[in-house]
């Protein structure tokens, strides 16, 4: 023991004078030494302390910075020092925006967004079917800078050719329809915009925000400000659908949620039975909508509200939570009808003209919800693929119950059906018993087995835990602490926790795999090459 310490100082009294090159320079290293050395804080010049007494890894720390490739030249000399490597601090790794306005959208921190976003960032199914989210309001921005690349577009439709080319009874209906004018021609008003760049401002553009949805289809229905033209919407919607489903996707348009962020205080169903059964029917196709609660704190269930109170299962009502993750003060809620809060006061979104504005209200909090849908069907789900072609109302059902399940109780949210707010990030996990959820955990390598490949090469798999979606790194290290091989690689929250190194050409000897996840990192104690 004494011998090692000697040696650890003598490094260290080398190393302190030296010019340092562009390696690492540090006062912290860690070394593994061989198990039968065990030693303790002996030093001023050094500090020595067991980390790891199960795989018997040290923490040396010097007063001085010291350089990474001569303190490795030295400590190789010590017969029992199985690798070296620096202490470095990790940076926190999740899937962010470049969009400059990103930092005051709160609300999609909250929602836990930039975990799910490490899996998608929505625009179309892994089979590559196009997601396809229809918005029923006034009117919209369409040529909006952070949302033109967004909007759906009708391809069996010539524009402008005064023609209904694909026969549903809408003249020229390119980029959605204005239902007040049979044709696509679109008010530029701001609240269907306001409502519209929540769900898919264009993400990761270095433009504005970011929607919760990166990339996808958003279809446009304008011109909707009665019960009539909301039917007719509803409508349109179903048709496009309906086409899309028996042409096999080769018309019509994939739509999985409608967005429709107004309604009618102290009203009931039984006055408007037209509207509220166009839910059903919507589900039948798939469809799932999202409406909005009216802002106003009264009780619904005796005053009445509209599209609040319709009882169809394929609608998600929903209600406003604030910055404080609270239920605002002035709107209604429903432990019967109300489904869950989401974020809806001073949300930063679009507006008209390429500008950028605020939004309150459960207009706010209705396309969250819907984006969330629409992003949930870009999952990596095999079982939920296969719903969505044989029995495209159960996956609806499915992806609605996953949001539902998944939401962050609270009391502040007691008077919902769910008792919370949405969570996009618990409901994807919400889907691992159908879809057969990796191991979820604190990053640790579990095994490591090696195959031979007629004695010049071999294969490795490598099984591991990780609770991060982001960017992986698999590390190879031979007992001298020296790197000779690394990959970067991207777990899916319903694949395997398992990475396979192919026809790897390593000598005999002992080695070491190391697994980052840009919080930590963790180590195989050894495996031996035999070839």
């Amino acid at each position: 023991m004494r011998s090692i310490l000697v040696i650890l100082l003598l490094c260290y009294n080398l190393i302190v004078g030296a010019q340092y090159s562009n390696s690492y320079v540090a006062h912290e290293w860690v070394v593994q030494f061989d198990r039968s050395i065990n030693f303790s804080k002996q030093s001023t010049a050094l500090d020595i302390e067991r980390i790891s007494a199960n795989q018997n890894i040290y923490l040396v720390t010097f007063d001085t910075a010291v350089d990474e490739k001569q303190l490795v030249s030295s400590i190789a000399y010590l017969p029992k020092a199985l690798y070296v490597f620096p202490n470095l601090d990790v940076e926190k790794r999740s899937i962010i925006p470049n969009d400059p306005l990103y930092n005051e959208q709160w609300n999609l921190e909250m929602i836990s967004l930039p975990q799910l976003w490490e899996e998608t960032q929505g625009g179309v199914t892994p089979s590559g079917e196009e997601i396809v989210i229809a918005v029923l309001d006034d009117g919209i921005d369409i040529n909006h800078e952070d949302l033109r690349n967004n909007i759906w577009i009708n391809k069996e439709e010539i524009p402008d050719d005064n023609l209904d080319n694909d026969g549903n009874g809408y003249i020229d209906d390119y980029f959605g329809v204005n239902i007040q004018e049979g044709r696509d021609e679109h008010p530029i008003l701001d609240h269907g915009t306001n409502v519209a760049g929540i769900i898919g401002a264009e993400g990761d553009n270095e433009l504005g925000i970011t929607g919760i949805n990166w990339n996808c289809k958003i279809m446009v229905l304008s011109g909707v400000t009665n019960v009539a033209e909301i039917i007719a919407g509803f409508d349109y919607v179903y048709n496009m659908k309906q086409k899309y489903l028996d042409s096999n996707g080769a018309e019509g348009a994939n739509v999985v949620v409608t967005n429709f962020s107004a309604g009618i205080r102290r009203v009931f169903p039984v006055d408007f039975p037209g509207w509220c059964s166009m839910y059903n029917l919507l589900g039948s196709v798939g469809i799932l909508s999202v409406g909005a609660t009216a802002n106003e704190d009264f009780n619904i269930d005796i005053e009445g509200d509209m599209p609040s109170l319709c009882s169809s299962e394929f609608l998600i009502v929903a209600t406003n939570s604030n910055i404080n993750d609270e239920l605002v003060r002035d709107v209604a809620t429903s432990a019967i009808h109300v489904d869950m809060a989401s974020p809806g006061d001073r949300i930063r979104s679009l507006d008209i003209n390429n500008e950028y504005g605020i939004i309150s209200g459960t207009s706010a909090s209705t396309p969250h919800i819907a984006g969330a849908v629409a992003l949930m069907y870009s999952v990596e789900c095999e079982a939920i693929l296969d719903q969505i072609a044989n029995n495209p109302a159960a996956a609806a059902l499915t992806i609605k119950e996953a949001l539902m399940s998944g939401v962050d109780k609270s009391t502040t949210y007691f008077n919902t059906v769910s008792g919370g707010r949405l969570n996009v990030y618990n409901a994807l996990l919400e889907l691992q018993p159908i879809c057969g959820l990796a191991n979820v955990g604190a990053l640790e390598v579990r095994s490591v087995e090696s195959k031979n490949n007629s004695g010049t090469s071999l294969d490795l798999v490598v099984e591991y835990v990780t609770d991060k979606l982001s960017d992986h790194e698999i590390f190879i290290s031979n007992a001298l602490g020296q790197l000779i091989y690394k990959q970067a690689f991207n777990p899916s929250v319903f694949e395997e926790r398992v990475v396979r190194l192919d026809n790897l050409s390593l000598p005999t000897g002992i080695y070491f795999i190391s697994i980052s996840n840009g919080e930590r990192v963790a180590s195989k104690s050894h495996f031996v090459i035999s070839i």
